[in-house]
């Protein structure tokens, strides 16, 4: 890759300066003469980081993007080992010119253990030594946008964490309008609301297909491997913004060490996955990732035997802790096999024997789960003297095995459509009381 001679230059003149502080470096001339080559450079026609036609160029912020870089990479100024001016320059150059950059989304995964390690499409499930975990968000860069930016590395180490890779187009703010949306939305409503973006809900929608109620589920603990409160986004884009450090207050802790010792935060576990179970596991999200991916393809219409409002309310049970798991797994339920009819629950009971040939699961439904359902709708008591967590793992039981075997089911038939489906199902009798 070539790096034009006079951006070397720039660079070596700013290494040669000896700057007191940090603002004296990004007030100094030879910083806005690098500001300067860089906007004649890279922000017009031909290289990645153009600035478009229709916005509205703001110098200050196409100035404030080298601060980041030098922030990112190091300098002389900001104390500390940096880069020789030579390798800076090549960073500077590559930054402006690459077509791509990788960003790395990273949900804890709370109340878990002995998950990891785990791969599926560009999905790790991994831990983290101390090292390792500084050296993958780039503490000392994070260091030196400020105390805000710095995570407590500590104490997140220890955690288990699903990390997603994505490639991107690098992105720049040089945008001098703030106001940069369509005000003919505000106020539109989501008819779908994600816990979080759609890719990230994607892999953690592959992961909640797997049966973890037949590991964890009792009378007592919830059945939920995981629990994720937030993600935190780290970009190798040199000219990016830097994530704000996590929370880690909001995740679950207990205190180890030594009697002699002081003690120090561990991670609370409330589910243990045995390694034993590791393999079935990791078999079953690389079969899920393409067979979903072929199903409901992100960014493409789903086939048409497959209601993707399925994943969303089938997802808003998985997040939830309590009673409202009932409502949501029973709407997945409806969403996947119902249609509208009188009747409801025992349609959507025969439907379901017709599809999982499983009487015990279909009756199940009806006499319970539904009944459950309508009484919590309607403002009853539920009929059950109590309710347990191990009764929110069988709805769930239920919902997840419809879901399961339909997209098993329309992805051996692409090309019929959810009523040739569900017209398929009703023509196969079943005797469900």
């Amino acid at each position: 890759m070539s790096v034009p001679p006079e951006l070397e230059v720039l660079v070596g003149q700013l290494w040669q300066r000896k700057f007191a502080n940090v603002p004296s470096a990004f007030e100094s001339t030879e910083f806005r003469w690098l500001v300067k080559f860089c906007r004649d450079r890279y922000c017009g026609p031909g290289v990645p980081s153009e600035v478009a036609s229709k916005e509205k160029f703001d110098a200050d912020l196409q100035r404030h993007e080298l601060e980041r870089f030098f922030k990112f990479v190091g300098a002389p100024w900001h104390g500390g080992r940096c880069l020789d001016a030579k390798s800076v320059a090549l960073s500077i150059h590559t930054g402006y010119t690459m077509e791509s950059t990788e960003t790395f989304t990273l949900l804890p995964l709370d109340l878990s253990d002995g998950i990891a390690p785990i791969e599926f499409g560009p999905w790790q499930i991994r831990e983290f030594s101390t090292r390792e975990f500084e050296e993958f968000i780039g503490i000392e860069s994070l260091k030196r946008f400020g105390p805000a930016f710095v995570p407590d590395v500590e104490r997140l180490h220890r955690l288990s964490w699903l990390v997603l890779r994505r490639v991107k187009k690098p992105w720049f703010q040089r945008n001098a309008t703030i106001f940069d949306f369509d005000l003919s939305k505000v106020g539109l409503v989501d008819p779908s609301p994600r816990e979080f973006d759609v890719e990230v809900e994607r892999g953690l929608f592959v992961l909640a297909l797997y049966p973890w109620e037949e590991y964890f589920s009792d009378q007592s603990s919830p059945w939920q491997p995981f629990r994720v409160p937030w993600t935190y986004t780290i970009s190798r884009h040199v000219f990016g913004f830097p994530p704000r450090a996590p929370d880690p207050d909001v995740l679950n802790w207990t205190l180890a060490g030594n009697p002699d010792e002081d003690p120090f935060d561990v991670p609370a576990v409330l589910n243990y996955f045995e390694e034993k179970n590791r393999p079935s596991l990791q078999e079953f999200v690389s079969k899920w990732w393409e067979l979903v991916k072929r199903v409901a393809p992100l960014g493409k219409e789903a086939l048409t035997g497959f209601n993707p409002r399925i994943e969303h309310f089938f997802m808003r049970g998985f997040h939830e802790r309590r009673i409202d798991q009932l409502l949501w797994h029973v709407t997945a339920i409806d969403a996947a096999v119902g249609k509208g009819s009188a009747n409801a629950a025992s349609t959507l009971a025969r439907r379901i024997f017709a599809l999982t040939k499983n009487s015990k699961l279909s009756e199940e439904f009806k006499k319970v789960h539904y009944r459950r359902r309508s009484e919590l709708i309607h403002g009853k008591d539920l009929g059950d003297t109590d309710l347990w967590e191990s009764d929110l793992a069988a709805v769930r039981r239920v919902a997840r095995t419809v879901i399961v075997t339909l997209m098993e089911f329309v992805d051996a038939h692409p090309t019929w459509s959810r009523d040739e489906v569900i017209g398929f199902l009703d023509s196969r009798r079943a005797d469900v009381a």
